[in-house]
């Protein structure tokens, strides 16, 4: 493996080079989700908030940060969520025009 891939890929000098702790794989969020998917009526899978999947692919990684950290580093789930932040729509403020005949 190349150096510039092996520290891409964290495998320079055995497991854990690259410390994935230091990291923070947390996505910030711009405000309350409270606007119903455009997507709604898709045949797709919504993916819940607290969905995370794992950084680490190796098993001899993944046991070593479990033994060394008590935790394995994971990021958010990308995907359709079933209600999306759009700051226009987060207070309802609605004007009713009634056409009279």
């Amino acid at each position: 493996m190349p150096q510039r891939d092996a520290y891409l890929y964290g495998k320079t000098n055995g497991i854990m080079d690259v410390d994935l702790s230091k990291f923070d794989f947390n996505v910030e969020k711009l405000g309350d989700c409270q606007v119903p998917s455009p997507l709604r009526g898709e045949r797709l899978r919504f993916v819940e908030e607290d969905e995370r999947i794992v950084v680490v692919s190796d098993l001899k990684e993944l046991s070593a940060y479990q033994e060394k950290q008590g935790t394995i580093p994971s990021m958010e789930t990308a995907g359709p969520r079933e209600k999306i932040f759009h700051p226009e729509f987060t207070s309802i403020n609605w004007t009713v025009v009634v056409a009279q005949t």
